[in-house]
């Protein structure tokens, strides 16, 4: 957060965004939690040499720096196209960030376009 302001700043949202990644993605708990964050659908993700998270919602791509796999941003134009190539295929999607005051919820969700 920036001087007065009271809203957290982008680059805390992204950076928010890449460590929650990485805790669904390692199955760790966030910092100051006991539980793993759970995406019951993440081995459709997973089960993929290549892991897809959507770049809508997204303003940058996220440093992974911890997660072994290969993470590819992508647009919705080539989530299309990889379908149709692969069939079916699941992918991460962070929804808007929901600011309140100096809170902010960020929201994953396991998606999928159809092949």
């Amino acid at each position: 957060m920036h001087g007065g302001d009271t809203h957290p700043s982008d680059e805390t949202i992204t950076h928010l965004r890449a460590t929650l990644l990485e805790s669904v993605l390692l199955q760790i708990p966030l910092a100051g939690q006991d539980q793993i964050p759970s995406l019951p659908e993440i081995r459709q993700i997973t089960e993929h040499p290549v892991i897809l998270v959507s770049t809508r919602n997204l303003d940058e791509d996220l440093a992974l720096r911890r997660v072994p796999q290969r993470i590819e941003f992508v647009s919705e134009n080539d989530l299309v196209d990889v379908a149709s190539v692969t069939g079916s295929r699941a992918f991460f999607q962070f929804h808007p960030p929901d600011r309140r005051g100096d809170r902010v919820r960020i929201r994953l969700d396991v998606m999928a376009v159809p092949g």
